[in-house]
């Protein structure tokens, strides 16, 4: 394997993810890192920002602010296991298709992503994320699940401890 995307986010579901890769038979010549957000908003023209505008303009810089952060987490995690090329990426748009859209552009063998903690319900509802890149991925999908072995990690975006 030499390509794996890991699709990261700000939850206790996605630091799972690091386990799996702790676990890894063989480490993989490169990791892609994929946030994607969700940034929502008009577009805005340069040199006529209105005050709608502006708070639109205002969001979206501190969720890259957050991305940024979260990226930064997951790659000095993995740089820590070894050696390895990581890429980070941050998307805008509706997650599945940009982790599915990230993972043909950069042919990954692999993607490794979290479970979400959201009740049968919800899931059922509103959809997940995870299910959606399964059924639709060219390449296997590797779902990692909380446990109650993993130790826990403090992310510096916001100082909350979840379990990996």
């Amino acid at each position: 394997m030499s390509k794996i995307l890991m699709a990261v986010e700000g939850t206790a579901g996605s630091m799972s993810v690091l386990s799996v890769y702790r676990t890894m038979a063989r480490e993989p010549d490169s990791v892609i890192l994929v946030y994607v957000q969700r940034p929502g908003g008009k577009s805005m023209m340069a040199g006529d920002l209105r005050e709608p505008e502006l708070k639109a303009l205002q969001h979206k810089e501190a969720l890259d602010r957050k991305a940024e952060k979260i990226l930064d987490f997951y790659k000095q995690e993995i740089e820590n296991i070894g050696p390895v090329n990581v890429k980070a990426l941050v998307r805008d748009g509706v997650p599945s298709e940009e982790i599915l859209k990230a993972a043909r552009e950069e042919a990954v063998d692999l993607i490794i992503m979290g479970r979400s903690n959201k009740s049968a319900f919800r899931r059922l509802v509103a959809g997940g994320v995870t299910k959606e890149v399964e059924r639709a991925a060219t390449v296997p999908v590797l779902v990692a699940k909380t446990g109650g072995r993993e130790k826990s990690i403090t992310y510096g975006w916001r100082g909350e401890s979840y379990a990996a």
